[in-house]
């Protein structure tokens, strides 16, 4: 049983990279990237939304692009308005466009 998925050792590598950063911000460690540190703490908020939506649009693109589920949803379109003109044809319909 594997006690450390994939998913949490990323969060947790990405804890430890926010406190380093944050240990410099705070001159905790004396660095001389000081405002470097702070731009890049002070923004992860807004990098990080910016990275999920990016994520988001790319995620449906590829799905849209790449998954290849049409042809039988089409197939399965044309069985029912076959089905559906077959039982309309027996009720007493006539015309169909």
């Amino acid at each position: 049983m594997k006690i450390l998925t994939k998913d949490l050792i990323k969060i947790i590598a990405f804890g430890c990279i926010i406190a380093l950063l944050h240990a410099f911000n705070q001159n905790i460690v004396d660095n001389q990237y000081k405002d470097y540190f702070s731009f890049i703490l002070n923004n992860i908020p807004y990098f990080a939304f910016i990275t999920i939506g990016y994520m988001g649009i790319l995620s449906i693109c590829y799905q849209i692009l790449f998954i290849n589920d049409c042809q039988n949803e089409h197939r399965e379109l044309l069985l029912d308005i076959e089905e559906g003109k077959k039982l309309l044809t027996a009720k007493g319909f006539t015309q169909f466009n």
